[in-house]
């Protein structure tokens, strides 16, 4: 009789430990597939970086003339419109009235040729 429930007792402990380290695996399994996505994720993220970084160092950009413009030139086209439209997401109006100036003095010396 005490061999039984002693048994008894040491199954219903088991059971439970089996149970818990259930729930656990779970857990831990649930929290390996979100890093896993998040992986996945920072990976597809960094190569399209990759690949927006590859095409603006590899770009050549005729100008009217036919030769090639530099990446300075690119940069001189694109530049304005990029700060422009940083400032205008800005939350902060005082750095917003900093930076106000520059975007239109790069407008101003924005060269004539530039693409939209």
């Amino acid at each position: 009789e005490r061999l039984r429930d002693s048994l008894q007792r040491e199954l219903v402990d088991t059971q439970a430990q089996l149970a818990a380290m259930t729930a656990k695996s779970q857990e831990l399994a649930n929290e390996l597939t979100v890093y896993k996505d998040a992986e996945a994720s920072m990976k597809k993220q960094s190569a399209a970086f990759a690949k927006s970084r590859g095409r603006i160092l590899n770009v050549q950009k005729s100008s009217e003339d036919g030769s090639e413009s530099s990446l300075e030139d690119f940069f001189a086209r694109m530049l304005p419109d990029l700060v422009q439209h940083l400032t205008k997401e800005m939350k902060d109006q005082s750095l917003k009235n900093q930076f106000t100036p520059i975007v239109k003095s790069l407008h101003q010396r924005r060269p004539r040729a530039a693409v939209s």
